[in-house]
């Protein structure tokens, strides 16, 4: 007699709005892959957001959906049209979608998508008419004053999904660091796709605390030099006095105080950045000791920058 194998679980999960919201989601598909571990996990997500999915390991198969490409150039409709009718062909248990539907239009347009995917459950938010076209709906107010990664959790354990771990670094504080330094644009996608593989990496604790952490070194050190040096100078006496003081005494003005050019002051800081960026990549796959070994690594190259410093400016 012959044994038939067991067919897998095809799932497929729906992230075509942008690659924020795709981060945002990074726990949510993670917690459908805790809950379904044999199963094949398809990602349809836009093109600009591949190679950020390209980082999930807990994603099986990824399609690229050229949704930003149609706006501009009609004809990449037929190569959306191929693409779904591929994906039919899969049979999917079930296809999720953990995002909102903000407007009657996308409603219609994600209803539309999910019909002709055929999946047995279709599984979304019930906003704006969309819940007219899947199985199992979460409630309207479920992205109500809600942060969008909790509220997106919330769809993927209606999917019989499990609970992920929290990112330990929230995606606004990544984007208001890259917003604080020239070349927002390019720095935004690049650290998006660079933490990303840590914040949700299958790592220890200590590990994925470790790298963000050096990745945002200079940044800890400069407040944490210049709060004390204002307490011990007598600059500050109170809180209120810490966050209203405002003076010329962070990394860069005491850098360009010792060297006398802008330019050296930036692009000292550069080095300092990279030497400890090149640290934070290696913690990938490492062990707990590692992480903490490099930590401290960073502590006591910023005690020997500090005290060059002090002796330089002291000439």
């Amino acid at each position: 007699m012959i044994k038939m194998e067991k067919r897998k679980t095809a799932i497929l999960v729906i992230l075509v709005a942008g690659i924020g919201d795709l981060i945002l989601a990074s726990k949510s598909i993670r917690a459908i892959r805790n809950g379904y571990p044999d199963a094949d996990i398809h990602l349809l997500t836009n093109s600009e957001a591949v190679p950020i999915a390209q980082n999930y390991s807990y994603v099986d198969y990824l399609w690229s959906f050229p949704i930003r490409e149609m706006r501009k150039d009609k004809r990449y409709l037929l190569d959306i049209m191929k693409l779904v009718l591929g994906l039919r062909k899969i049979k999917f248990d079930f296809a999720v979608n953990p995002y909102t539907v903000s407007s009657w239009l996308g409603a219609i347009k994600m209803g539309f998508l999910f019909l002709l995917l055929g999946a047995k459950e279709k599984i979304g938010h019930d906003s704006k008419g969309f819940g007219l076209f899947i199985n199992k709906k979460a409630p309207l107010e479920t992205f109500q004053n809600r942060h969008f990664a909790d509220a997106m959790m919330d769809i993927a354990l209606l999917s019989g999904g499990h609970r992920a771990a929290p990112a330990l670094i929230p995606h606004c504080v990544v984007e208001s660091a890259c917003r604080a330094l020239p070349g927002y644009e390019l720095r935004w996608r690049l650290a998006k796709q660079f933490v990303l593989q840590f914040l949700f990496a299958d790592n220890s604790r200590i590990v994925s605390f470790s790298a963000p952490v050096l990745i945002f070194w200079i940044l800890i050190y400069d407040m944490a030099y210049i709060t004390i040096e204002r307490i011990v100078t007598g600059k500050v006496k109170s809180l209120k006095e810490w966050i209203d003081y405002v003076g010329t005494d962070h990394i860069h003005h005491r850098l360009y105080s010792l060297f006398g050019d802008k330019r050296k002051a930036v692009l000292f800081i550069y080095f300092l950045c990279a030497t400890l960026g090149i640290s934070a990549i290696t913690l990938c796959y490492a062990r707990p000791i590692d992480g903490v070994l490099l930590v401290v690594q960073a502590f006591l190259i910023t005690i020997i920058v500090s005290i060059i410093e002090y002796s330089g400016r002291n000439r």
